[in-house]
């Protein structure tokens, strides 16, 4: 049995802000052959390119990218919620100067009053009197 190693060259993938910025140029109207030669793409690529954008931006009928890789959806949820963070922590360390939060420790014991080893834990619970305990003490009285 012969194995032959050769050696495999993956496909070269264009960054995503790469080709926002090629497909925006097509769609102000900017030629395809003269962004090919401009950035040295093939001409099959860009058009796949701006037929995709189209699509993504509902202007034609198919299948958009969001869709299609379902992960792409949720880590495009989690880049959002991740600056929207950012911008609470921003707008919280403006409003409340230097102490404002930065830990959950500090939330609870800001909002509680109780500090410790875990604040977060809840308060032991009593234990209520059963019934004929109770009947019991009101036939004291």
């Amino acid at each position: 049995m012969v194995v032959n190693y050769q050696k495999v060259v993956p496909p070269f993938q264009y960054s995503t802000e790469f080709r926002l910025h090629v497909c925006e140029r097509m769609l102000n109207g900017e030629r395809v052959a003269s962004l090919g030669d401009e950035f040295a793409v093939s001409v099959h690529a860009l058009y796949r390119w701006r037929r995709q954008a189209l699509i993504d931006a509902g202007r034609e009928a198919g299948i958009k990218s969001s869709d299609v890789d379902p992960l792409a959806d949720a880590r495009r949820r989690i880049k959002e919620l991740e600056a929207e963070l950012a911008l609470v922590k921003t707008a919280s360390a403006f409003r409340y100067g230097p102490w404002a939060a930065t830990s959950l420790e500090a939330v609870f014991t800001r909002c509680t009053g109780r500090s410790g080893s875990r604040p977060w834990l809840p308060l032991p619970v009593r234990s209520f009197p059963s019934d004929a305990d109770e009947a019991a003490m009101l036939r004291k009285r």
